[in-house]
């Protein structure tokens, strides 16, 4: 029989990625980057072992490109809702990763995870690569910041430590959308709770 033809073993590889990579995800989310092993992979997404390696070299590799794949999905939704300039920009990218934490819960609570477990989890070689993909995103926000105090809305200062900042706040509320569900008020949600912390930062870089 003739062998498939190099597009469709393209796609059919870019499929196996993509369970892959979902399978992975969701592991992830269960039971943390601990919970995640190769050989459970391959059981839980019916492929063999070796076979799986075929696809990623190491459990470091498959790591690397679950937050590359997460951070890209997070680049694409951010530059979608994104549409304004200066300061109303640099807000509007605050919300949309809140948004994307609601419809894309998996992808957010990998890049959480990936950003608040203190160890070392990937190599200096696939930390670069995720550095590289979430720089994008970064740079961005810089240069709406950089807008703003162009346009006098803030005062002088450096607009990547100010991105910094910004993806610290933004992250640290989001961090708690855990305990939304037991909060009976929702003025104290994770999301109204975001919204003021962006408003005190952006305050305190006006005029």
């Amino acid at each position: 029989m003739d062998n498939p033809a190099p597009g469709r073993r393209q796609r059919k590889r870019e499929e196996k990625t993509r369970l892959l990579l979902s399978t992975a995800m969701q592991m992830i989310v269960e039971s943390g980057f601990d919970g995640l092993t190769m050989p459970g992979l391959a059981e839980r997404a019916d492929v063999a072992v070796g076979g799986l390696y075929r696809y990623f070299a190491s459990k470091q590799e498959l790591l690397a490109a679950l937050q590359v794949h997460s951070i890209s999905q997070l680049g694409v939704w951010i530059d979608e809702r994104r549409t304004s300039s200066g300061l109303e920009g640099v807000r509007e990218t605050a919300l949309a990763v809140e948004s994307f934490g609601r419809e894309h819960s998996t992808s957010f609570a990998l890049l959480e995870l990936a950003i608040s477990d203190p160890r070392r989890i990937l190599d200096d070689e696939q930390a670069a690569q995720v550095q590289d993909a979430v720089m994008p995103i970064l740079l961005g926000v810089a240069q709406r910041i950089g807008q703003a105090e162009a346009n006098g809305e803030i005062t002088p200062g450096n607009p990547m430590r100010r991105t910094m900042a910004l993806w610290g706040t933004v992250f640290g509320c989001l961090h708690f959308r855990k305990r939304d569900s037991r909060i009976p008020d929702p003025e104290l949600h994770s999301g109204p709770v975001l919204r003021d912390a962006v408003e005190a930062l952006l305050r305190g870089w006006r005029p």
